[in-house]
């Protein structure tokens, strides 16, 4: 659609045309150039139905976009523990081992999340589909992801929306009688409870 002023610089274009040929009957304008004139806004007006329905096009695109990704989203949930055979679940470790003893120091325990939006209430639920499967949920919105121990011993946590800050790998640390699990790439991302 043509906005106000494309529309206010043609009625100028055409009263100047006008008023050219009624000042100065020599100066008359052809009938190409109104022609050529008229063209020209027949093209803008299409160019603007063409915008019109790029924009809808490409909305209805990253909407199924955002589908899919959702879609990824709970795939990688639900196989999180076939995703990458280097990966392994936390609680698949033998039951004296320190990945074994992070899950089981967080089990029933309220976790407090500290990172740049502030504080969030976190606490670990165990799979109701699959035995041994660990997730780490968002009190607030229950949002969650799965538990996992890569093969350089990190904890990572990336089930969460892909846009939350909190996705990564953490490692695990004791500070008296809190324990603390650290993001690697931002170590102020913070898990933590009593041990």
């Amino acid at each position: 659609m043509f906005s106000d002023f494309k529309k206010y610089m043609l009625c100028i274009l055409l009263v100047s045309l006008i008023s050219a040929t009624a000042i100065a009957p020599s100066a008359s304008v052809a009938n190409d150039e109104i022609k050529a004139l008229e063209q020209k806004l027949e093209a803008l007006k299409a160019k603007a139905k063409r915008k019109i329905d790029y924009d809808k096009m490409r909305a209805i695109l990253e909407q199924k976009r955002n589908e899919v990704d959702e879609q990824i989203r709970q795939l990688d949930l639900e196989y999180s523990d076939v995703k990458s055979s280097s990966e392994v679940t936390v609680t698949e470790a033998k039951k004296d081992d320190e990945k074994f003893d992070i899950v089981r120091s967080m089990k029933d325990k309220p976790i407090e999340m500290t990172f740049e939006q502030g504080k969030r209430p976190f606490r670990i639920k165990e799979s109701k589909k699959e035995k041994g499967m660990w997730f780490m949920e968002n009190q607030n919105n229950f949002q969650k992801s799965p538990i996992i121990v890569n093969e350089k011993n990190l904890i990572v946590m990336n089930g969460f929306p892909r846009n939350w800050t909190i996705n990564g790998e953490f490692k695990f640390t004791q500070k008296g009688s809190n324990c603390l699990l650290n993001q690697v790439q931002d170590p102020r991302r913070v898990f933590k409870w009593a041990c």
